[in-house]
């Protein structure tokens, strides 16, 4: 009797949703100050199955002790499929306050040019707040560009672009928001990266969402943020890293120096140390092709840390601890 054998194909990501969120630089950036630490939420678990044809669906669950609130429990679920077995992809997000529905044609062939068009429908649990937008990339080795037009509830009307360029051992990449109705730049990014042997720079200007500019001549008003980031990757194991980010607005600076040292290709230690005499610390460890535990902290040294509040006042920063379960199936 003949063994019939299945195969397996691949889970890849949709392109249109591979970066997460649409207004950050992807693999152009460094995720290595923000990635894998645990320590912000209590307990997070982490499920992610796919099937033989390529659906992909993640789950994220996360519980926080509150002080005399209980227990805040958040949930996420990501889904993605392919459609007839095809490029063409249909994406689901479902969050405890809002939702959405995304379609991805795939890459497929315009004008003698590789291109990709997708659409989606976001909304509130409530549909109090609903959006669609609609966008199209294009697809090339070392240059592309993204641009999307988004509608909202209210039908006020913004344009989305980015550009994303790498020439031998440089990157930049630029990110900007046109809220097209209000005649504002709602939101402008720049980045410059240098790649040099082990070493990776990268300097970048972020506007937020919600930061006004209005007055042009005045230089600290043109991004809320801006950071140069040093990398060096010592060896397959061990990578150092050191970051400054300046607030212009308020002249504020912070400042963070890390290690990263890797057990094995998915079990590592990350300590991380700030100006405000900060510590944060992960630790993962791979059990097998399913299991993987991580345990965090941010620990603030006594008699030195600082921090502020929401209203910019200094108050005297609390420890923070977190697990999080990663499961592959």
């Amino acid at each position: 009797m003949p063994v019939v054998t299945a195969t397996v194909r691949p889970a890849l990501k949709p392109l249109s949703i591979v970066t997460e969120p649409w207004t950050s630089f992807g693999s152009f950036d460094t995720r290595i100050f923000k990635d894998d630490f645990c320590h912000e939420k209590h307990f997070t678990a982490k499920v992610k199955a796919t099937s033989v044809d390529g659906a992909t669906i993640n789950i994220k669950e996360t519980a926080n002790i509150v002080g005399e609130k209980g227990i805040d429990i958040k949930d996420e679920l990501k889904l993605w499929f392919p459609i007839d077995y095809g490029t063409k992809h249909l994406h689901l997000r479902l969050k405890d306050k809002d939702s959405r529905i995304h379609y991805d044609n795939g890459v497929s062939e315009l004008g003698g040019e590789k291109v990709n068009f997708y659409s989606s429908f976001g909304f509130a649990r409530d549909f109090a707040k609903y959006n669609f937008k609609v966008g199209l990339a294009t697809v090339f080795r070392d240059f592309n560009t993204d641009n999307r037009i988004k509608v909202d509830e209210s039908q006020n009307v913004s344009w989305y672009h980015k550009t994303l360029f790498r020439k031998d051992d440089f990157r930049f990449g630029f990110i900007g928001v046109l809220d097209i109705t209000n005649q504002l730049i709602a939101k402008k990014d720049v980045l410059l990266g240098y790649n040099y042997k082990e070493w990776d720079f990268i300097l970048k200007g972020e506007q937020a969402f919600g930061h006004r500019i209005t007055n042009w001549a005045t230089a600290a008003q043109w991004f809320s943020n801006i950071s140069l980031t040093a990398l060096f990757n010592q060896s397959l194991n061990r990578k150092y890293a050191a970051q400054v980010e300046v607030d212009p607005s308020k002249g504020t600076y912070l400042g963070t120096a890390l290690l990263e040292y890797k057990y094995s290709d998915k079990s590592f230690t990350k300590f991380a140390l700030n100006t405000n005499a900060i510590l944060s610390l992960v630790v993962k460890k791979t059990l097998n092709s399913t299991w993987s535990l991580s345990g965090g902290a941010e620990l603030p040294i006594p008699g030195v840390a600082v921090a502020k509040d929401k209203e910019g006042r200094s108050v005297e920063p609390k420890p923070r601890f977190g697990i999080q379960v990663d499961i592959n199936m």
